[in-house]
């Protein structure tokens, strides 16, 4: 997966998604958000096993299609500290890397 997000589309997807994560233990796959890109869409998914919630943003450009799952609260906290307007995420083995 390799994408350009605009920083305040993906902020906000990522604050209203917050509510339907898994508080209590932060290693949970209930705590982790979902990411799917498909064309030119990042689909966002959260679930507490009670409730879930699923939405998207366009992208600004998609160069690679995937999957992945990344800590809800985490990414929120270091997408809320990045500067820049875009941000680019990419997917490299193993690892979520955010630019």
């Amino acid at each position: 997966m390799k994408i350009s997000v605009s920083k305040n589309d993906l902020e906000n997807a990522l604050r209203y998604l917050q509510a339907f994560l898994d508080k209590k233990d932060a290693s949970s796959i209930a705590s982790h958000i979902h990411l799917e890109v498909i064309k030119e869409k990042l689909f966002l998914k959260a679930s507490d096993s009670d409730i879930g919630l699923k939405s998207y943003i366009s992208t600004q450009s998609t160069d690679k299609e995937g999957v992945g799952t990344i800590n809800g609260k985490k990414f929120l906290d270091i997408i809320s500290c990045l500067k820049d307007s875009n941000i680019i995420l990419e997917t490299k083995d193993d690892s979520l890397v955010i630019k």
